[in-house]
């Protein structure tokens, strides 16, 4: 049976539930920092998330042929043990056979999708006790002598059809994002990877291509939804090259949007009025580079049909805005329950910039041109 085949008929371990949002969180994290070295490398993949296990990394969104899982833990402190990693806990059925150990579940992967395995990872941001503390990426075999029996015995003793093939496609991967401000280490992680391919991008953009990074990999991470074919596992739960070549495209082809000083003269508000303006313009000139949240991409439709390129000739700034609040805030409203004004308008301006105007919009200083005779 061919992989594609397998990753839908095959029942799930588990169904994705409720974990620790921390946990939660950095398992998107971490599938981004694969992304990232995985994209160069790899002519083609799909990263799936929450599928079969935390992260499911395939060759192909298409035709896949090989496959590697990842199992993300974290801990606060200290280093996992051989007893800790074998540690069985009690079924909650009536069944007398305890819950697959954290290995076990590793060997269940290579057994469910036998042929296809290049590799079964436990992936953790601290190190195992008796492997070595300098390598992130090793087989767990490969801590050698006593330990290296011990290992395999563990193994074998819980899953008696393991091969000694199978015991070395585990391996263990150590993450060196931190769990304490991996926000800030993730950051870092994309500007060297934008640095890869040649892109640099103000630290707002790169922010903000972050986001909707993360809220991409979340929004595949929870979903739910029935799956019943490779199109819509990879729609619906992965990740793939040709999805990070577009946000690539995104950040390469995204118009400079300035900053509040060239804004500031579209607005002729009192200056109370004006610093509640500034913020919501410092605040929405980031959120607006994530493409995935849809209410506002629909408001930022409407904006642009209904005003950037309506064909009307506003004489100013304050005309458009005007027009625009009168036209749209209650549809803004039922997109975007409590939008404010101020956000509207200056999600107005933000469209200006970004796409142009069909009609060349003047400041509030200044005064519209004789009309033509």
């Amino acid at each position: 049976m061919s992989l594609a085949k397998l990753l839908i008929t095959i029942p799930l371990r588990e169904t994705a539930g409720s974990i620790a949002q921390q946990r939660f969180n950095y398992q998107a994290q971490w599938a981004l920092t694969l992304i990232f070295d995985r994209h160069a490398a790899m002519q083609d993949y799909a990263i799936v998330l929450e599928f079969h296990d935390d992260v499911v990394l395939l060759d192909s969104p298409t035709a896949p042929s090989a496959v590697s899982f990842f199992q993300v833990k974290t801990k606060k402190s200290g280093q996992w043990t051989l007893a800790q990693l074998f540690r069985r806990s009690p079924s909650k059925s009536e069944s007398t056979e305890p819950l697959p150990s954290t290995v076990g579940k590793l060997v269940s992967n290579i057994h469910a999708f036998s042929g296809y395995t290049q590799s079964s990872n436990f992936v953790s941001n601290v190190p195992c006790s008796f492997l070595d503390q300098n390598m992130e990426d090793q087989k767990f075999i490969d801590c050698g002598g006593k330990n290296a029996d011990d290992f395999s015995d563990k193994v074998k003793t819980e899953v008696p059809t393991a091969k000694d093939d199978d015991i070395h496609r585990l391996r263990f991967v150590l993450s060196n994002l931190s769990l304490s401000d991996s926000d800030t280490h993730l950051k870092g992680k994309l500007i060297d990877f934008l640095d890869e391919q040649s892109i640099t991008a103000p630290s707002t953009r790169v922010t903000a291509l972050l986001v909707s990074m993360l809220d991409q990999c979340r929004s595949r991470s929870s979903c739910t939804e029935s799956i019943s074919t490779l199109d819509t596992l990879v729609d619906k739960k992965a990740i793939t090259k040709q999805t990070v070549d577009k946000w690539l495209s995104a950040v390469k082809s995204k118009p400079t949007i300035p900053g509040w000083a060239e804004v500031d003269k579209h607005f002729s508000q009192e200056p109370i009025q004006n610093a509640k303006i500034r913020h919501e313009w410092e605040t929405y000139r980031i959120e607006a580079l994530n493409q995935n949240n849809e209410a506002t991409n629909q408001l930022r439709r409407r904006i642009r049909s209904e005003l950037i390129n309506s064909g009307h000739n506003y004489k100013s700034s304050d005309e458009l805005i005007a027009a625009g609040k009168s036209l749209l805030i209650g549809q803004a409203r039922k997109l975007i329950p409590g939008i404010s004004e101020e956000r509207l308008s200056v999600m107005i301006i933000y469209e200006v910039y970004s796409h142009g105007p069909t009609a060349k919009l003047q400041t509030t200083d200044s005064k519209p041109p004789e009309e033509q005779s």
